[in-house]
Formats: structure tokens, sequence, C-alpha cells
């Protein structure tokens, strides 16, 4: 049996950012994330499952930036130090005996377009301040000893 608890949430990060991806599905049920970046096929990125004694446990990771941990009564993705290949398009699925719940999607994104370009800009003037700044002291240097 296939079901299906489907919602987007979009979540805009700065590299090094820690990020928890939450998931609808309860602890109770063992927990495969998925990620699928843009270009490229799906790939499981972590499994986990609340153990009998009521410990969670990681089966699989495929980063040690990648961790598991219980929020809202499930298990979340922890992406601790955040970069640029983390970005993408992460799933929860959830298998119960015969049957497959698939959870909400996360989009993972870095910082918008614009931010970066005014970071890049900011920065570029200051470089153009700086050195105009030297320019005019080295020519008024030479000038007064040209005197």
């Amino acid at each position: 049996m296939l079901q299906s608890n489907q919602a987007t949430e979009t979540f805009r990060v700065a590299p090094g950012d820690t990020i928890h991806l939450g998931c609808n599905i309860s602890y109770h049920i063992d927990t495969t994330w998925i990620k699928h970046a843009s270009g490229h096929n799906p790939v499981i990125v972590l499994a986990a499952r609340m153990a009998n004694s009521g410990k969670l446990t990681v089966g699989y990771s495929a980063s040690p930036s990648l961790g598991a941990d219980v929020v809202n009564r499930s298990i979340a993705l922890h992406i601790a130090g955040v970069s640029e290949p983390d970005f993408g398009l992460y799933y929860c699925v959830g298998i119960e005996g015969n049957g497959l719940q698939i959870g909400k999607a996360t989009l993972l994104q870095g910082p918008p377009l614009s931010f970066c370009l005014l970071y890049t800009a900011s920065l570029g003037s200051g470089l153009l301040a700086m050195i105009s700044a030297v320019i005019t002291v080295h020519l008024k240097t030479r000038r007064r000893r040209a005197q």
C-alpha cells in the first residue's frame, strides 16, 4: 500500500548553517530520507528507526554531516554545516510492514541570488575604494617628492 502525505516546504540557508528538515510520518515507523538534486537521480541519504528501547538508531548515513533527531514525534533529518551539494529536494519515506508512506517534500535552497549579488557588489565597491585610496596616496607622495 502506498500512502502520500505530501506538502512542500522551502528553506533558504546559507552555507555553513545547520538545519533540521521535519517529517510528517510518526517516529514509530522506520524512516528513510531521500534527496533528489536537480539533474541527478534520487539517492538515499539517511535511514533511521526508533528502537524498542526508545533510542533513535541511524542505520545508514551518506555523510558525517547528516544525522537524525526526534522532532514533533517524527524522525527529522539533521544537516550540519550545509554546503552547496546539500541543496535539493528531500523526502521522508516511512516503511511499515508492506506499507510505504511518502512524507512531505522539503526543498533546501541557497541564499537568494539578490543577496549574493548585493554582497558581491559591496565587496567589489570596497575593493575599488581601497585601490582608489592607494593610487591617490601614491600620486600625492610622488608629487611631494618631485617638488
